[in-house]
Order: C-alpha cells, then sequence, then structure tokens
C-alpha cells in the first residue's frame, strides 16, 4: 500500500489529486475477523472509525492533503475527534489490540 500511495503521488499530484495512505491503529471487526475472533473481539474497533477517516481524506483540500501516512485515529484526533469510545465493538472500551501489520514512516518526496 505504501508503494502504491508513493507512485500515486507522483502521478497524481500534478492534476491536483491528493493520494494518501491510512492505516489502521487496531484490529477492525470485521466479517473476516470472525474467524480468528475468539476473546479478543471485544476489544477491536467497528469499521465506521475507518470510514470517518477516509471521509476525512476525501474531502480534504488535495493540495494541501497529500501523500500522508496516518492512522485512523491519529487522522480522527487531529480533526478534533476525541470520543473515540463509541467505535469498539464493545461501547467504552479503551484497551485495544494493535494491528497486525505496522504502517511505514511518512517518506513522500
Amino acid at each position: 500500500m505504501s508503494e502504491c500511495t508513493l507512485a500515486h503521488t507522483g502521478e497524481f499530484t500534478l492534476h491536483g489529486i491528493g493520494v494518501n495512505g491510512l492505516w489502521l491503529r487496531t484490529t477492525l471487526a470485521a466479517a473476516a475477523g470472525k474467524v480468528i475472533a475468539g476473546s479478543g473481539r471485544a476489544r477491536w474497533r467497528i469499521p465506521a472509525i475507518f470510514s470517518c477517516a477516509a471521509y476525512l481524506f476525501v474531502t480534504s483540500n488535495a493540495k494541501i492533503a497529500a501523500c500522508n501516512f496516518i492512522s485512523d485515529d491519529e487522522l480522527l484526533l487531529s480533526h478534533g475527534v476525541t470520543v473515540l469510545r463509541r467505535h469498539g465493538v464493545t461501547s467504552g472500551t479503551t484497551d485495544r489490540i494493535p494491528q497486525l501489520l505496522s504502517r511505514t514512516t511518512n517518506a513522500c518526496p
């Protein structure tokens, strides 16, 4: 995903299109996760947190918001969304399971 973000940024920035990489900080309660869920599923977040963060990227100014690598909760917090408990499978849970894949550092030109 990071390589695609870098490549597309170089290609589309000239046309005023911003390309960003959005990462999950914690595990997401998607359908595929039910296979491996076990008892930890209550500590996952619901997909709505990712869609809320993606909306912020899609509606942002492409000339400013391009080639960013940021996690869903970092982006929401930077836009003033401070109550993230509602995005949990179990409302109010603050102890989350970290995402299985790590994100890269910002390597944009």
